[in-house]
C-alpha cells in the first residue's frame, strides 16, 4: 500500500511539472521566443534599398532585397514588417506586414517588394503603405502561416535585417525603434541630400555594411532591381573640414575612429580602412576620373 501511495505522489508531481512547463512555454511564445535559428541561406539577406517618398502620389515606393549575388534565393519564410509610431499610444507598433511566399531573388540576387508601378515588382504592397517616417522596415525568418498582425509591439526574435528611416531632417525615430539595429547604429534620412522624393536610401557600396547596420546607407537616385551606383546628377557633399582633397591626396584629420572607403563610381571598393587621427591617402596611382570617398555613410566626390 505504501508503494501505491508513493507511486501516486510521484505521478502527481511529474504531471504538475509537465503542466507547468507547458504553461510556461505557451506564455513565452505569446511574448517572444528565446531564440530562432535563422537558416544560413538567409543570414546575409539585406534590405539593400528603400524608397518611401516618391514624386506625386507615392506610386513608386519599394523595398529592394539583395542576397549578396547568390541569386534565386527562396523567400517563402521571409516576412516583411513595416513599423510606425502610434500617434495615440506613442508606442512603436507594426502597421503592415507580408510573407513573401512564392518570391525569390533573381539571377543577380535582387528582389523588389514594391508598388505595382515599379518595374520589376516581384510582390506588391499598396500605394503609400511605406510611410515617410520615422518608420522602420524589418525582415524576419518566419515559419508561421500568418503574417505578423497590425498594431503589435516591435519584435526582435527571428530578425534578419532592418532599416530605421525618416524623410525629414527635423524628425527623429524613438530609441525603442532603434532596437531593431545593432548597437551604435542610427536612423537614415532620405532627405539628407535634398528633396526626399528625388532620392532613395541605398547601401553603398552595393550590398555593403552588414545586416542591421545603417552606416553604409546614403541618399542617391533610385536604382530598383539594380546595383546601387552613383549617378552624375546626384548631389554630393563637398569635403568637410575633417577631410579634404588636394594635389592627388585625400587628407584626413579625424578625432574618432571612422571607416573610410575609396570607391569608383560603380561602387567597387578600391581601398578601405578604419582610421583615426591625421594622415593622407595618395590616389596618384588611380586612373584619371571621378571617385568617391565614403566615411561612415557620408559620401564625398573628387576628381582625380
Amino acid at each position: 500500500m505504501r508503494t501505491f501511495y508513493l507511486f501516486v505522489i510521484v505521478s502527481w508531481f511529474l504531471f504538475s511539472v509537465r503542466m507547468f512547463a507547458q504553461e510556461s512555454d505557451i506564455e513565452v511564445v505569446s511574448v517572444l521566443k528565446s531564440e530562432i535559428s535563422i537558416p544560413q541561406y538567409l543570414q546575409t539577406l539585406v534590405i539593400n534599398e528603400i524608397d518611401c517618398d516618391t514624386p506625386g502620389d507615392d506610386k513608386l515606393e519599394f523595398v529592394e532585397l539583395y542576397d549578396g549575388g547568390a541569386g534565386n534565393t527562396p523567400l517563402d519564410n521571409v516576412c516583411v514588417v513595416f513599423y510606425f509610431v502610434n500617434s495615440i499610444s506613442k508606442n512603436v507598433e507594426s502597421c503592415y506586414s507580408k510573407i513573401l511566399k512564392g518570391g525569390k531573388t533573381n539571377a543577380e540576387g535582387y528582389f523588389l517588394y514594391a508598388n505595382t508601378s515599379v518595374e520589376g515588382c516581384g510582390i506588391s504592397f499598396g500605394q503609400a503603405e511605406l510611410r515617410n517616417g520615422p518608420n522602420a522596415v524589418a525582415l524576419y525568418y518566419w515559419t508561421e502561416s500568418k503574417a505578423y498582425e497590425k498594431n503589435l509591439p516591435l519584435l526582435l526574435d527571428g530578425l534578419i535585417d532592418a532599416v530605421v528611416y525618416v524623410s525629414d531632417r527635423k524628425k527623429q525615430a524613438p530609441d525603442d525603434m532603434l532596437q531593431l539595429l545593432n548597437v551604435g547604429q542610427s536612423q537614415v534620412n532620405e532627405a539628407s541630400e535634398g528633396a526626399s522624393d528625388r532620392f532613395s536610401l541605398q547601401r553603398f557600396p552595393n550590398g555593403g555594411g552588414g545586416v542591421r547596420n545603417s552606416s553604409s546607407f546614403v541618399a542617391m537616385v533610385p536604382t530598383p532591381g539594380f546595383a546601387n551606383s552613383l549617378k552624375s546628377d546626384v548631389q554630393l557633399k563637398s569635403f568637410e573640414e575633417e577631410m579634404f582633397y588636394s594635389e592627388q591626396q585625400i587628407h584626413y584629420n579625424l578625432s574618432e575612429y571612422k571607416q573610410l572607403s575609396v570607391c569608383n563610381l560603380m561602387g567597387h571598393v578600391l581601398w578601405q580602412s578604419m582610421i583615426i587621427g591625421k594622415g593622407v591617402y595618395g590616389v596618384s596611382h588611380l586612373p584619371k576620373g571621378w571617385y568617391v570617398v565614403v566615411v561612415n555613410g557620408k559620401v564625398f566626390k573628387f576628381l582625380r
